[in-house]
């Protein structure tokens, strides 16, 4: 039957999706490390899954065998999963590509958590510590990854209800400075302060 499609011999396959379930958190480690896995697979494409967009067209494929091409993963895997602090250039080249793979370097340099949470600001939970200047570069980014943030300081608080001032709703007890700055960009943010000052309270209306 195939013989009857003769462009089926010139199909280019640019990336595929996978649905990994045994291994599938050891991989997730693997990667965000900044790893690649060689795979061989085989199986059969069995449905349409996308209209073609001028491009490309999506289909489904059934995987049947998947090999591994590393002779040794074991030793590879362990090796990369539990190198300590490498390179800081090495570092940052992760975290650009995924900023939450952060979470996986040990006591990261201030830089590397830049480069992290410009990449991905909620990627500040994983930070143990962070410096002002990383929470700063957060909040700037998306105001409601202060929530990531314990006990931010005043300055980082402002700055997050600054840009948006429904964020107040994720700052323990905030300064009754913050809660004026907060309600005057916007003052149904009251509603998100729990146990608002008179003042604030008053300039809210």
């Amino acid at each position: 039957m195939i013989k009857n499609y003769k462009n089926l011999k010139n199909l280019v396959i640019k990336y595929a999706f996978v649905d990994v379930t045994n291994g599938r958190e050891e991989l997730q480690k693997f990667v965000l490390s900044g790893n690649k896995l060689p795979v061989k697979i085989t199986g059969d494409i069995v449905d349409v899954v996308s209209h073609d967009d001028g491009t490309s067209i999506e289909f489904q494929l059934n995987i049947e065998t998947l090999e591994i091409l590393y002779t040794d993963l074991n030793n590879k895997m362990k090796d990369n999963l539990e190198e300590k602090d490498t390179s800081e250039e090495k570092n940052i080249a992760t975290v650009k590509r995924n900023g939450n793979s952060i979470k996986y370097i040990e006591n990261p340099s201030e830089k590397v958590q830049m480069e992290a949470v410009k990449q991905n600001p909620d990627s500040i939970q994983h930070i143990k510590e962070p410096t002002e200047k990383v929470q700063l570069a957060a909040v700037k980014q998306n105001p409601d990854s202060i929530q990531h943030i314990k006990e931010p300081s005043e300055k980082v608080q402002l700055v997050a209800v600054k840009r948006n001032s429904y964020s107040i709703e994720y700052i323990k007890s905030p300064s009754e400075k913050v809660q004026m700055e907060a309600v005057k960009e916007e003052g149904h943010s009251i509603k998100n302060i729990e146990n608002p000052s008179e003042k604030s309270s008053t300039g809210s209306s």
